[in-house]
């Protein structure tokens, strides 16, 4: 059985390895503070965050402290999200959570 750490962790290397392929420089943050990831494209910063779930959730703590974050380096705030081992699903962090395409 692969622990929710070991599917959380394979699905931070996958979004990494997805846009290192778009040309971001990667930065994995330590315990995942303040997000799982940082991504940096010339003048382009990205926040995101992974989640494996059927349902992902961030608790209304965790989205403000991303959204205050992200209000003060001017960076997108993203949800990266796999449901059983599927495709990855992009979502803008907003007030509410929209999908989005991730686009080059």
């Amino acid at each position: 059985m692969v622990s929710n750490y070991s599917k959380g962790r394979n699905l931070e290397y996958s979004v990494r390895e997805r846009l290192k392929g778009l040309g971001y420089t990667m930065f994995r943050c330590a315990g995942s503070r303040p997000v799982d990831l940082i991504a940096i494209k010339e003048s382009k910063m990205l926040l995101v965050e992974c989640k494996t779930s059927l349902n992902p959730f961030l608790s209304p703590n965790q989205l403000n402290h991303i959204l205050e974050i992200s209000k003060k380096v001017k960076a997108t705030p993203i949800l990266a999200v796999r449901k059983k081992h599927r495709e990855i699903k992009w979502f803008k962090i907003d007030k509410n959570v929209n999908e989005m395409k991730l686009m080059e």
